[in-house]
């Protein structure tokens, strides 16, 4: 297997692993219990660390990497370049704007712009951050690895340990959970 082949499978199965874990604390978050803020906060803390990653895995290894393997501009393009040729061929489904958007107010939250604000205020930022834009990301990732599972190209690279991983994910049985019972439509 090439270099590029192995580099691809590990940013799958590293993306993947980041998502994993939002979807563990998002459900920890959302039981019906209420927490004290030290739970709360760690919690929130995981999500907003773990969507940072999947945000910089996304972006700065596994699109230049499937555009690599597609042929297209991919490694040593600009971000917006590459971004921009992301979406015309249907790799993400989000606009650049968006990205930003969602890299941005990430960025409010884990460098403590909303750390004065009492409790209850900061908790109703992270439940919106997490109900909106945690929400968007997990999209996206759902997206990418659909299109990378679906690729006639992409597909036939990725190892069969990463597609069961991916799947374990995306398509759980429903007591296990997992992305598409944790998105809301």
């Amino acid at each position: 297997m090439s270099n590029e082949i192995e580099a691809l499978n590990r940013f799958l199965h590293l993306a993947t692993r980041h998502c994993e874990r939002i979807i563990r604390s998002e459900k920890k978050i959302n039981t019906p219990f209420q927490f004290d803020e030290d739970v709360f906060t760690d919690h929130a803390d995981i999500i907003t660390s773990r969507f940072q990653q999947l945000q910089s895995i996304l972006g700065e290894k596994l699109l230049p990497s499937l555009l690599d393997q597609l042929g297209e501009q991919g490694s040593g393009y600009p971000f917006i370049d590459m971004f921009n040729r992301a979406i015309k061929l249907d790799i993400v489904n989000i606009e650049f704007p968006e990205w930003k958007s969602l890299r941005n107010e990430r960025n409010r939250i884990s460098h403590g712009e909303y750390d004065d604000l009492e409790f209850s205020e900061q908790k109703t930022i992270v439940v919106s951050f997490i109900e909106e834009d945690v929400a968007t990301l997990k999209k996206l990732y759902i997206h990418i690895v659909e299109y990378a599972l679906n690729s006639p190209t992409i597909k036939k690279v990725i190892s069969e340990e990463n597609k069961h991983y991916i799947a374990s994910v995306i398509y759980p049985d429903e007591e296990n959970g997992g992305i598409q019972n944790a998105i809301k439509p």
